[in-house]
């Protein structure tokens, strides 16, 4: 075969249910079927009876039967009275090569032909055979039943191999593809950003680094091309290398054939070879088949430009639109739910998560439990615009009835003096402001994974300004009320539009240094 079956089931999005193969010689083919289908839904055919001799001893459980065919009863024998000894196969694809005679078996399957969905033949461009069809006549044929040639490849003595598909043209699902970037709660909304995606278009995710680059690359070939015209328009790029350079600029969906025409828009979906253009040359259609999603381009992606065809996107952003996040969340929980032991995350120094480590609760010791979880981040946040000042925490410490409540104060190890001097502001706070014989204190600074739970089963939940602690909000099952800062920094950043402000929908913003006590939120 000339063509790779393995690439015509990717491409075609194919599915086999049964072999017809005419011209069997020794079933060289079977290591190529054998990884679609089993062998009892093949029928071999072959016209020397060494060969059907060598084929049983050499393979077990083969079906095969010595048969010359054509489209008349005299010496030989039509392939509709073959196929009637096995009417309980559902074949649904045919692979001829019998030197030229492939259009008389075509015409000796009869009605047989209506259940086929897939033609591989052999074709020539002129009669290198006795009685040998050309191309344009098989064409002719297998149009009558509804089929297109989609894939052509020639060799040098004017023969090659054709592929036929019977109906339209359906891509194979197209992917989401997780970039990992930043630690695990900007990896959780950037796979969050990604289950919209995937429902709303039906999509596959993948995380980036077990991305097949042999199945999803940068530009897709299909082999018939539309013709000047419409949104087609002509460009000054000489080459295909040249067009390609140009469209690898920029992230637009962007399609463009050999003939130096350049498409702005392109309906996958509906998408079919025109098998009366460029017959000879072979020129075909490349589309741009991977675009990026960004912060910046995420919702004209979502809301416009995904609407009517499908790429692989690489998902390379923060992604942090918790309003959508919350307005979706029973859809996403079951998305997430339906995919946990398969969907992985990673994080950009390669720690890799599971989604069923993610969203289920990890068993933790009683003495793990807390009523108030109170999380801190100190370390590297220290004199950045999102730190929250002690004074800011004092301030919601007294909206705060920690009687009869155990309290766990969650950080990081604490490894420098500034840090030190922050927790014991906290810890003399409650010394002074609480009842220690009914409320209990604790300090706790564990594994990633120990306090990311620590924070998923608490009830009531004070975040900083961290993605992990909004995202063990967005994740509980336990949690009654989640207190969120209020902050406006971004307004003055490139992350303007970003905000994770509201993990769930009992959430109390307050106040810290950035708050702007003019805004609505």
């Amino acid at each position: 075969m000339l063509i790779k079956l393995d690439d015509l089931i990717s491409r075609y999005n194919i599915d086999i249910t049964g072999i017809i193969h005419v011209g069997a010689h020794e079933c060289e083919e079977l290591v190529d079927y054998d990884k679609y289908i089993k062998r009892d839904k093949i029928l071999w055919i072959e016209a020397q009876q060494d060969k059907v001799l060598l084929s049983l001893q050499k393979y077990e459980n083969i079906i095969i039967e010595q048969a010359v065919v054509s489209d008349k009863i005299e010496s030989v024998t039509t392939l509709k009275i073959l196929l009637e000894k096995y009417n309980e196969i559902p074949f649904n694809f045919i692979n001829l090569d019998i030197q030229g005679a492939e259009l008389s078996a075509l015409k000796g399957m009869e009605e047989y032909l209506n259940n086929i969905e897939y033609v591989y033949t052999e074709v020539n461009k002129k009669s290198v055979y006795k009685n040998c069809a050309i191309i344009e006549e098989i064409d002719e044929y297998l149009n009558n039943y509804g089929f297109y040639r989609v894939e052509t490849v020639w060799t040098a003595e004017d023969c090659g191999d054709a592929f036929y598909i019977k109906k339209k043209y359906s891509p194979v699902k197209k992917s989401v593809i997780f970039k990992p970037e930043g630690r695990l709660g900007n990896a959780i909304f950037r796979y969050l950003a990604s289950a919209v995606l995937c429902m709303k278009y039906d999509m596959k995710f993948i995380l980036h680094d077990d991305m097949d680059y042999t199945k999803i690359t940068a530009f897709e070939y299909y082999p018939g091309a539309d013709h000047v015209g419409d949104d087609i328009e002509f460009t000054g790029y000489s080459s295909l290398n040249s067009l390609m350079e140009y469209v690898n600029k920029n992230d637009k969906i962007v399609c463009f054939n050999t003939l130096g025409c350049l498409k702005n828009k392109c309906d996958l979906l509906n998408l079919t070879a025109n098998h009366l253009i460029n017959t000879n040359t072979n020129h075909g259609l490349y589309v741009k088949n991977i675009t990026t999603i960004t912060d910046d381009n995420y919702f004209d992606m979502l809301d416009t430009t995904l609407k009517n065809t499908t790429i692989n996107i690489i998902m390379d952003g923060y992604f942090q639109f918790d309003y959508l996040y919350l307005k979706n969340k029973s859809e996403i929980l079951q998305f997430i739910n339906a995919n946990n032991n398969e969907h992985y995350i990673q994080t950009d120094t390669n720690h890799r998560f599971l989604m069923k480590d993610i969203i289920d609760n990890m068993e933790l010791p009683i003495s793990k439990i807390y009523d108030i979880v109170i999380h801190i981040r100190l370390g590297d946040f220290n004199d950045r615009p999102d730190f929250i000042e002690y004074e800011y925490y004092e301030k919601l410490f007294q909206s705060i009835d920690f009687t009869n409540k155990r309290v766990c104060i969650l950080l990081a190890p604490v490894d420098s003096k500034s840090d030190a001097y922050f927790l014991n502001q906290c810890t003399e706070w409650f010394n002074k402001n609480t009842d220690l014989t009914k409320t209990t204190i604790t300090i706790e600074s564990n594994d990633l994974m120990t306090d990311f739970n620590i924070m998923k089963q608490t009830k009531i939940l004070v975040c900083s300004m961290s993605t992990l602690s909004w995202s063990a909000a967005y994740l509980s099952t336990i949690l009654e009320t989640c207190y969120m800062p209020n902050y406006n920094f971004y307004e003055l950043s490139d992350r303007k539009i970003l905000t994770f402000k509201k993990p769930i929908e009992n959430t109390i913003l307050y106040d810290v240094k950035t708050t702007n006590k003019n805004s609505k939120n």
